[in-house]
């Protein structure tokens, strides 16, 4: 029995099915216009450069994937974060009590050689200085505070291991269980989806590099953070305990380190971008040359594209000078700032030493000078960590709402929906418009009429780039 062939010429590019007549399939007749429009509902908002408008998530969010496990290894961390951090203002209290052993020895000796028969001359009513009421020799203070700061260091370096591991932890296992439910999100999208999404640039950076940035907000960067959130917390309400005029004083001049510090980072990061870019252009030449190495020598183009590589360097002496200078400029203006603050600081401190000299001592001047100075500092560490959880959030929201889209064309459900026992097998289309997702005012389809009969092979013919 020979097999009839019907042959269509259409000249608008149409959509291609062929029925094989040993494998007869049901075909469900569907308005592709009516198809596109079903899936509206889970279809992006466009903006005029085809991005998708994404709600943007907060920083608790991204933790969404976390199970029984997680949650436990988060609270383990959470403490361990913050206990590290704690310790270090009481490392400052023990390192008081040795700074003022050793000055209230100085103090003793001082009396001694000086042989003041009248002490009132030097107590501070009187201008001098408070008068110890022990000899205790700063040796022996010493090997009484060394086993606390032995404890104190030992349990400062465990608390944030066990902080930072479980963090890590954690983040390794959400990563994972991301990772496996974006793909298979992904593999079940309509092609709408992927026509809006604009390639598979997008579908790459979301396995790699946006899934690194979440792991680097919820892993060892939020660990990094709340230690430091507790150090800063603990050292501005210490000083603030040990001395409060002196703290204020300190902390009013503290901005100009601040924004020293910021200064120098953000001129850094700029010129440091900008020789990237250009040895980046230098290197896709080389690699360019490397590739048709052939070809070059060929043609005796060796001179040519080492001028070209040359050409490309050009700006990165200017480049690296100017970085040199700026950064020059920045560290001088940091050591101003930060000879203000001690300048400040000890001005200030020797004035309250002898008024109040009750009240404040030697060791307390050091001790909240150090503690102002680590919060200040912690505060400069602080904002980067802010920096990570802003590019976690914002690749989070890309992955979090790929996972959450729920295709109308889901090859998942393969047991739902109508199983009919038989079927004839033809394909009709009746006015079929139809326009890619990405480009709605350009109609693909309009009005297209075909009938293809069972048992029939159907080619539809089209010019070349039809589709």
């Amino acid at each position: 029995m020979t097999m009839k062939t019907k042959s269509v010429l259409l000249q608008e590019p149409v959509l291609t099915k062929s029925v094989l007549p040993q494998e007869p399939v049901l075909t469900k007749i569907v308005q592709l216009d009516e198809l596109q429009k079903s899936t509206d509902d889970t279809t992006p908002t466009l903006h005029e450069d085809n991005s998708t408008l994404i709600k943007n998530l907060r920083t608790i969010e991204i933790y969404k994937f976390t199970d029984a496990l997680d949650i436990f290894l988060l609270i383990i961390g959470t403490i361990g974060s913050f206990a590290s951090g704690a310790c270090f203002p009481l490392i400052l209290y023990v390192y008081q009590q040795v700074t003022d052993a050793l000055v209230n020895y100085g103090k003793l000796q001082y009396i001694q050689q000086m042989n003041f028969q009248n002490r009132s001359q030097l107590s501070c009513e009187n201008g001098g200085f408070s008068i110890p009421d022990n000899t205790t020799s700063p040796i022996q203070a010493i090997q009484n505070v060394v086993k606390w700061y032995v404890l104190l260091g030992f349990l400062s370096i465990l608390f944030y291991t066990i902080g930072f591991t479980a963090y890590m932890v954690s983040a390794e296992r959400q990563i994972r269980r991301i990772r496996f439910r974006l793909f298979r999100n992904i593999l079940y999208q309509d092609m709408s989806y992927f026509d809006i999404l604009g390639g598979k640039g997008k579908l790459t950076n979301m396995l790699t590099d946006d899934l690194l940035k979440i792991k680097d907000g919820m892993g060892d960067k939020m660990a990094d953070f709340l230690s430091l959130l507790a150090r800063m917390i603990g050292c501005m309400v210490f000083s603030l305990v040990k001395g409060w005029k002196l703290t204020l004083v300190i902390l009013a001049v503290a901005p100009l380190v601040i924004t020293a510090f910021n200064l120098t980072i953000k001129f850094t990061v700029k010129y440091t971008k900008k020789q990237i870019h250009a040895y980046g252009k230098a290197n896709n030449i080389v690699q360019e040359v490397l590739i048709a190495i052939r070809t070059v020598t060929a043609f005796n183009g060796q001179k040519k594209e080492y001028e070209r590589y040359a050409n490309s360097l050009s700006d990165v002496p200017i480049i690296g000078i100017k970085k040199g200078i700026v950064q020059g400029l920045c560290q001088i203006f940091s050591n101003i700032a930060t000879g203000i603050v001690f300048t400040a600081a000890l001005w200030y401190g020797q004035y309250l030493i002898k008024t109040e000299c009750q009240t404040y001592s030697a060791g307390k001047l050091v001790v909240i000078f150090i503690a102002c100075l680590n919060t200040t500092w912690c505060l400069n560490q602080i904002v980067p960590s802010l920096e990570k959880f802003a590019d976690a959030t914002a690749s989070g929201s890309w992955i979090f709402e790929t996972i959450a889209r729920q295709s109308k064309i889901d090859a998942s459900r393969v047991d739902e929906g109508e199983k009919r026992a038989s079927f004839n097998g033809e394909i009709k289309l009746e006015n079929v418009r139809f326009t890619y997702p990405a480009r709605p005012k350009q109609p693909i389809l309009q009005n297209i009429n075909l009938t293809i009969p069972s048992g029939k092979t159907v080619a539809l013919v089209g010019h070349s780039g039809c589709g």
